[in-house]
């Protein structure tokens, strides 16, 4: 009964966050319509959402869960922990430089439309990519 169960609210929840992707797509195209901007929005997100795939529900949960699952049967409850708590780390410290390589790419592809990219020197670029984030300046062209 209990997989029965767990079967249940699994697929209601797949079904609910499609049903709410759905929800999502209809208020973007509503908003926005269908304009270089959407389009460019739906562009921006492929990455990240590449990302999710490939470390939440690709291959890194595909070759972490063995490895967890035999650590916790033949080692102690610490060095679970110790594995957990570096293999956290490490993705951590990994998608860190991806997004801050990403957000300074960004800024240099910007500048670079906009033709002031010669003014840029590697301080300049990334505090051009903060202003670009705080200010919510759209790139045009």
């Amino acid at each position: 009964m209990s997989l029965l169960k767990s079967t249940a609210v699994f697929g209601m929840l797949t079904m609910l966050s499609r049903v709410l992707g759905l929800v999502r797509d209809v208020v973007i195209a509503t908003v926005f319509g269908s304009s270089a901007s959407t389009d460019a929005f739906f562009v921006a997100f492929k990455i990240p959402n590449f990302m999710r795939r490939l470390f939440a529900e690709g291959a890194f949960s595909q070759a972490f869960v063995p490895v967890l699952s035999a650590s916790r049967t033949t080692e102690s409850e610490q060095a679970v922990r110790r594995l957990v708590s570096r293999a956290t780390g490490t993705l951590l410290v990994i998608l860190l430089v991806l997004t801050i390589l990403a957000i300074v790419a960004a800024a240099v592809h910007s500048a670079a439309r906009r033709g002031v990219l010669e003014k840029l020197t590697p301080a300049t670029c990334v505090g051009y990519a903060v202003r670009q984030v705080r200010c919510g300046r759209r790139s045009t062209g």
